[in-house]
């Protein structure tokens, strides 16, 4: 009986044990303000994506009416972004609880395209790159232009 004790309690300190403290790279608060010819940039969906940091997962948040993000997330709200490199896209999307508008089919209809150039909406090849700093708050300006 002793035996089936201490093996049970050997395997539930092994299941346990093996689950609990953070996984994955460490991780630092993000926030910032994307404009566009000094003007905010109003509900764009700022996205993280790291560059050669192993297990990193993409970050993300969506700039408020003064173009404002912070509480980037990656895997729950506000955990931040992975310390390290990463290149950074602004892309359009609705308002946080918007109704969004549907075409006749029920297809939920893209937001409106805006005035900024493509390369920032592109994840292969966008200009914004920036670097997480751990244990700091870090915040970046990204100025887009045509």
């Amino acid at each position: 009986m002793c035996k089936r004790t201490g093996l049970w309690l050997l395997g539930v300190l092994i299941l346990f044990g093996t689950g609990c403290g953070p996984s994955g790279p460490e991780k630092a608060p993000v926030s910032g303000v994307v404009t566009f010819q000094g003007q905010p940039v109003k509900h764009a969906l700022v996205t993280f994506f790291p560059q050669g940091i192993d297990q990193a997962k993409l970050a993300f948040a969506q700039t408020d009416e003064q173009g404002r993000f912070n509480s980037l997330r990656s895997e729950s709200p506000g955990d931040g972004a992975a310390v390290g490199k990463h290149m950074v896209t602004v892309t359009e999307s609705w308002p946080l609880g918007a109704d969004i508008p549907t075409t006749p089919d029920g297809m939920q209809k893209p937001p409106p395209r805006g005035p900024w150039a493509d390369r920032y909406r592109d994840s292969s090849g966008s200009p914004l790159s920036v670097q997480v700093e751990s244990k700091k708050q870090n915040n970046f300006e990204f100025e887009l232009t045509k």
